[in-house]
């Protein structure tokens, strides 16, 4: 446009991008507030799991810092217990 190649801004239509602040507080209103766990509420939560299924994988994720999705694609060759080492390679999408 402001070259005067073409008359209308291709972005008009478009909404703000986040960047900007009109973005920002546009994106604020259908986020989420997210609240981790504190040291108890996470004691609690895990001593429930306990001997179930999904127990191992909380608490290795409360453990490593992993994200939910590198957790959920891991396989058994990617954890080396000899080194206490696990090796993310891959991870999920919802």
């Amino acid at each position: 446009m402001q070259d005067g190649i073409i008359t209308l801004n291709p972005r008009s239509g478009l909404n703000q991008d986040r960047r900007t602040r009109a973005g920002r507080s546009a994106g604020k209103k259908h986020r989420k507030r997210v609240r981790p766990l504190n040291v108890r509420e996470r004691e609690i939560f895990l001593g429930t799991i306990q001997g179930q299924w999904l127990g191992p994988l909380f608490r290795n994720d409360g453990g490593c810092g992993l994200r939910p999705g590198e957790a959920y694609a891991l396989r058994p060759f990617d954890v080396d217990l000899k080194t206490r080492k696990i090796h993310v390679h891959r991870s999920v999408k919802d």
